[in-house]
């Protein structure tokens, strides 16, 4: 049974409309390292499928919910490649030595201290998201 074009109450908005696709975690962060590689998308009473690009539920946020969404995602996204927290944005880089403080008595781990533009932003961005 296929839940495209369905409609119901989305679950950002609280108001009824029809469901769009709606990605769980942002495309941006959840590309496969691999060209061509994917993601198995599974669930409680259904079989698993292929999803090139994350994963994502059908029956979640309406066209209203998503646009909503989208603009916290467009922000978060270009937060946190600004502040190099995401792989992509590393560019050619493959070290960050030099902004890492290393824990004291551990040598193989270590901490990054950045300053984020609007905290309650970025807070919203991942409330929205883990939640």
């Amino acid at each position: 049974m296929s839940r495209k074009n369905t409609s119901g109450v989305c679950a950002l908005t609280g108001k009824h409309g029809r469901f769009v696709r709606c990605h769980l975690i942002p495309k941006a962060v959840t590309r496969a390292n691999v060209r061509g590689n994917f993601f198995i998308q599974a669930g409680q009473g259904m079989r698993p499928k292929i999803a090139w690009d994350s994963w994502y539920d059908e029956h979640l946020v309406t066209t209203d919910g998503e646009a909503l969404l989208a603009g916290y995602d467009t922000w978060g996204i270009e937060e946190l490649r600004r502040l190099r927290l995401i792989w992509q944005s590393w560019d050619q880089s493959t070290d960050l030595a030099s902004s890492v403080r290393v824990v004291p008595g551990c040598p193989s781990f270590g901490l990054r201290v950045v300053t984020c533009a609007d905290p309650k932003h970025l807070r919203l961005f991942f409330l929205l998201n883990l939640a």
